[in-house]
């Protein structure tokens, strides 16, 4: 499989996921003795995988993970009792990730009493473990789609939020004033970034720590842009501090780069007034 790479020369993050488990996946197959039996359905799972890696390779990693699951799905038919009994645990436990629907849909499905584990019923058995796998994978899918979509969102605004902050620092060419104030933004935001980095657990979800990395790149420009519309509040006067002086909008600069919070509680408050005469 080709190897894709990001700016900095590295194996990307997202490809070498996909084509890792791909590998290991054809690796856990070679050693399933049960199904080296079956050679209808392991030639089966062979075309779905071999789809897959060519979907990874053009980089559509929806269709390359979809491909992924649907050859899970189909190793299940080749599931002894014991095999069963073990993947019915393992949906139970990842029911609780799912949306409520799909949780209870799961448990229903994987409900299966102990009398009723037996060779006679094994084909309904895996039936319904291949049912209540597709309802978590569905799950799966489409927490992927909303990641991407929420990921072309902060592209987009990150372009855009980069444009308009370049447009206002030439609108002010030669003002050394409004540049250091825009690098202090960017400086307070990279170190609260880099606090958050150092005191997060690694162990959170993954959709959550894929959105932080992309929000990590966001970061930046909202720094900056925070920075300049707390300057804009000080000179306009609608913001006033006791003291003054260059030193004093840079340190409003850095805290406001470094949390935007303060700067988005000081437009609320300049609105909420506003809102209230209208109304």
């Amino acid at each position: 499989m080709k190897i894709r790479k990001n700016w900095l020369g590295q194996p990307h993050i997202e490809h070498e996921r996909i084509t890792s488990t791909l590998v290991a996946y054809e690796q856990e197959l070679t050693a399933n003795r049960a199904l080296q039996k079956n050679e209808e359905l392991l030639k089966s799972i062979h075309i779905l995988l071999k789809k897959a890696g060519e979907a990874a390779n053009q980089y559509i990693y929806d269709q390359a993970w979809k491909l992924f699951h649907s050859a899970k799905r189909l190793e299940i038919m080749s599931f002894s009792l014991e095999k069963l009994r073990t993947e019915m645990v393992k949906l139970n436990k990842e029911a609780v990730k799912a949306t409520p629907w799909r949780k209870e849909s799961i448990l229903q499905l994987t409900s299966v009493k102990q009398e009723d584990f037996t060779e006679a019923n094994i084909e309904q058995i895996r039936e319904k473990i291949a049912e209540a796998m597709f309802l978590l994978h569905d799950h799966y899918d489409n927490v992927y789609l909303r990641i991407n979509r929420r990921k072309r969102q902060i592209a987009l605004v990150s372009v855009l939020l980069g444009a308009a902050i370049g447009g206002y620092l030439l609108l002010n060419w030669g003002n050394t004033k409004i540049y250091t104030i825009a690098i202090i933004g960017v400086i307070g935001s990279l170190f609260s970034t880099a606090v958050t980095l150092t005191t997060s657990s690694v162990n959170e979800k993954t959709p959550d720590q894929v959105l932080g990395a992309w929000i990590t790149f966001l970061r930046p420009f909202i720094g900056a842009a925070s920075a300049l519309i707390a300057n804009i509040l000080l000179e306009s006067g609608i913001i006033s501090l006791l003291g003054g002086g260059d030193q004093v909008i840079n340190v409003i600069a850095f805290v406001a780069g470094f949390s935007e919070r303060y700067i988005i509680n000081a437009l609320e408050n300049i609105v909420k007034p506003e809102a209230k005469k209208d109304s």
